[in-house]
């Protein structure tokens, strides 16, 4: 049993940590926006890492989401921006995703199709935890290079979203920015998954000249 969802031009929040959900078929080109927080911090009690969760939390977690229906955010009129995103989008490329991204019970978050994808915010570092515990730091905190390669891309995202959102700064880096991390990814086919590494809820929202592609989430028993 499962509810589908309507998020084309629409702000969604669900406890994508616990509920399953995956997208519809579509055809077209359609691009899903994913904004989220996410536990980056070692898994250690020592003093430094509680300040730091602590720290952190405070810039990714303005509100955390417990809730396991999904909720329908009310919207702003972006349509200006929408269109100055979409023409961004039709002229970037993308890299491939993963066929091994996995999830709970080791299932396949993306079938054959893998779609493409982009991330935008903060990001996990690649550097070896011991060599940033050395360093005195306690998570894998960073900065997404993508703010900065792609940088037109990044501030249409961020214009066309805290256009649409209905509070301010909804998606960006500072310390009262709602969400942290995006994703979008075009022409995505996933299965059913959870996102396991997320903090509290997601948000998603769908553009782009396709139909279909509704967001499936399973019902609750």
């Amino acid at each position: 049993m499962h509810t589908s969802h309507d998020i084309k031009h629409k702000l969604l929040r669900f406890d994508s940590q616990r509920v399953r959900h995956k997208n519809a078929p579509h055809e077209g080109n359609r691009f899903v926006l994913v904004f989220y927080n996410t536990d980056i911090n070692y898994k250690t009690k020592s003093p430094e890492w509680l300040k730091d969760r602590g720290d952190q939390r405070s810039l990714r977690l303005h509100r955390e989401y417990h809730d396991r229906e999904a909720e329908e955010l009310p919207t702003k009129n972006a349509d200006a921006e929408r269109d100055a995103l979409l023409q961004v989008l039709s002229t970037k490329k993308y890299k491939s995703l993963s066929k091994d991204n996995s999830t709970d019970g080791g299932n396949r978050k993306y079938d054959d199709n893998g779609g493409r994808f982009i991330s935008f915010g903060v990001t996990a570092s690649r550097e070896l935890q011991k060599e940033r515990e050395a360093k005195g730091i306690f998570s894998k905190f960073e900065k997404n290079k993508n703010n900065h390669i792609y940088f037109l891309l990044y501030k249409a995202v961020r214009d066309y979203i805290n256009a649409l959102a209905p509070v301010d700064n909804f998606f960006g880096m500072e310390h009262d920015s709602l969400y942290h991390a995006c994703i979008i990814a075009k022409n995505s086919q996933c299965v059913w998954h959870v996102d396991k590494n997320n903090l509290g809820g997601a948000v998603l929202t769908t553009l782009g000249d396709f139909t279909g592609g509704e967001l499936l989430i399973e019902s609750i028993q």
